[in-house]
């Protein structure tokens, strides 16, 4: 009986070191075959997902991990400013349920991008920045557009540009007729 199990554990100790060697080599080859993608990425270019372009790598973002984006630059772009213009117009509807959104002083009201918000004591969140960031994901119950709401109901007030530059600026300029 003695014998058999040594057999057996020597072909099992055999086995292990086979399939050992085998992953080796695997991760040899998929290693060699990544180099061998980004040199042809390197040499040629990339394919864009998008406008189907093959274009050079430099016009692709790169991730962390050193390989291209899926979609050249400009794409992400117009996709990115697509999405921002809808989530900046969604944002503007749920802000209107809860004030009038006009200019506190002069009561223009024509365009939403003329108007900012001014922090009326100290600035605790930057409303432009996290306006520009809207996600879809920034929706829901207790997220991102809920704080904004609550930063701006309780922290600031609305002002056009004029106003706002107007309130900012120490020393007015007074402008002198020339003869």
């Amino acid at each position: 009986m003695l014998p058999i199990y040594l057999s057996l554990k020597k072909r099992t100790r055999e086995y292990i070191v086979k399939i050992g060697i085998q992953q080796i080599r695997m991760a040899n080859t998929i290693q060699g075959q990544r180099t061998v993608v980004k040199d042809i990425e390197d040499k040629e270019g990339r394919h864009c997902k998008t406008c189907r372009k093959t274009l050079s790598v430099d016009l692709f973002y790169k991730r962390k991990n050193g390989r291209c984006e899926l979609v050249c630059k400009k794409c992400r772009s117009r996709k990115r400013d697509k999405e921002h213009r809808k989530y900046k117009q969604k944002f503007i509807y749920h802000l209107a349920n809860f004030i009038d959104i006009k200019c506190s002083r002069c009561g223009y009201n024509r365009n939403f991008s003329a108007l900012d918000f001014h922090h009326k004591g100290k600035k605790t969140y930057s409303i432009a920045r996290e306006i520009r960031n809207l996600t879809q994901s920034s929706f829901k119950e207790n997220g991102k557009v809920d704080l904004l709401t609550e930063e701006i109901l309780n922290n600031c007030e609305i002002l056009c540009a004029n106003c706002h530059r107007e309130h900012h600026t120490k020393y007015f300029m007074k402008l002198k007729k020339k003869d």
